[in-house]
């Protein structure tokens, strides 16, 4: 667990209700991939890692309003740490934690949208 990695979305930021956000670290370079998002926010300037990690979002309060802790051990989808997929989430309002929970995306993932199956 490293809390020197963190992200702090601009003030003002604001995600609708099953709405998408991006978060780049390359401005420049995922704009030239992906001309048509333009729900996006950064630099995101750390990775994550493929082998495990905690992450936490908090409201602008400092109130922790949701946590997942991801692995690459089953039930999570084998395949995905470090082959260029993403880890894509089932379903929302299922538990974020559990591994049965999400699918191995296609290669660079679905930026601003949901996976499409």
């Amino acid at each position: 667990e490293d809390d020197a990695h963190l992200f702090v979305f601009p003030s003002g930021t604001v995600l609708p209700s099953s709405g998408y956000l991006v978060l780049y670290s390359d401005a420049a370079k995922f704009s030239s991939r992906f001309p048509n998002v333009t729900t996006i926010t950064g630099p995101f300037t750390f990775g994550l890692s493929s082998t495990g990690e905690a992450l936490r979002l908090f409201d602008a309060t400092g109130r922790l309003s949701q946590s997942l802790v991801y692995d690459v051990v089953a039930p999570w989808p084998q395949g995905a740490a470090g082959n260029g997929y993403t880890l894509e989430l089932v379903d929302q309002h299922g538990n974020f934690s559990d591994g049965g929970n999400w699918t191995i995306g296609c290669i660079e993932g679905s930026p601003g949208g949901p996976l499409a199956y």
